[in-house]
């Protein structure tokens, strides 16, 4: 289980992809901005 939004995994590249996501994809925009404003403004 993560712990912290900012644990991150390292993909088999070398990249560091974090766990932690939005669940944007196929989103519409402006569902995304207010999603991001929610999240950063409680």
């Amino acid at each position: 289980m993560v712990q912290s939004i900012r644990e991150t995994t390292t993909l088999n590249n070398g990249v560091e992809m974090p766990w932690f996501g939005l669940g944007v994809f196929q989103a519409k925009p402006e569902a995304v901005v207010q999603a991001v404003r929610d999240d950063i403004n409680p």
